[in-house]
């Protein structure tokens, strides 16, 4: 469904506020068709954009609807979508292990249809809400295998490096999460995705600011936020600017 397809494009370019509007037209399109296959793959879609605009409210019911309504009808790739949203909502929430089990359920069924497409994002999905459950040994498999299972699918290459990197950096692991984010940052460019590039470098402005670099972090995050003075907030955009004022200067 294209609507999805430019509302995800403008979530990456940092166009939250543009993502919001074309994905409300899409569904829009989708329940003025009657056709209840369109109506769940756009539900289903909604919900992972919500994923990205880490919105876990509107990610769970969607997902869960979505979920619901494609089993009934049999639409068992868009099914393994929904669930995956699902199951990151529910570990966002304080239900890890139930997170777990849904998007496991999901890459299970998915691969069993022989459904490829954004699996490095379930199995990224995957590694976050196993690390929420303490599973720090499999979250970290699980976001290598995220970066290997479609390597050619790099859209989603980011948002694994930047999850990944965040977990290390709670691990302690400094250098190692610094990598990460600047491998993510380096992408992001590469693909003009803002939204990547602005999680990216908030984390790394964290980690440069815990260790006495705390204008060179300002400096860093300050241009990034200044394009995007007049969007709505996200969380990724909140986070970036409470650390601007954290760091002072």
């Amino acid at each position: 469904m294209s609507g999805f397809v430019a509302a995800q494009v403008a979530r990456h370019l940092g166009r939250a506020d543009l993502a919001r509007q074309r994905a409300d037209k899409a569904g829009v399109w989708a329940r003025e068709t009657g056709v209840a296959y369109e109506m769940a793959f756009a539900q289903a879609l909604d919900a992972l954009l919500q994923v990205f605009l880490r919105d876990v409210d509107r990610a769970e019911a969607l997902g869960a609807e979505a979920m619901t309504a494609a089993e009934e009808k049999g639409f068992l790739h868009v099914a393994g979508w929904a669930r995956a949203a699902l199951g990151w909502a529910r570990a966002q929430r304080g239900a890890p292990g139930e997170g777990v089990e849904l998007i496991r359920a999901s890459i299970t069924g998915l691969g069993a249809g022989q459904f490829r497409v954004s699996l490095p994002l379930f199995m990224t999905l995957l590694a976050e809400a196993q690390a929420l459950d303490g599973a720090v040994d499999d979250a970290l498999t699980s976001f290598e295998d995220a970066l290997n299972v479609n390597p050619e699918e790099r859209v989603y290459r980011p948002q694994t490096l930047i999850c990944r990197g965040e977990l290390r950096a709670r691990m302690r692991h400094a250098d190692l999460a610094e990598a990460d984010l600047r491998d993510a940052i380096a992408l992001a460019r590469t693909m003009g995705a803002a939204g990547y590039e602005l999680r990216a470098a908030t984390g790394l402005a964290r980690l440069l600011g815990a260790r006495g670099e705390g204008a060179a972090a300002r400096d860093m995050l300050v241009p990034l936020l200044e394009p995007i003075a007049a969007v709505p907030e996200t969380p990724d955009v909140a986070d970036a600017r409470t650390l601007v004022a954290d760091l002072g200067g």
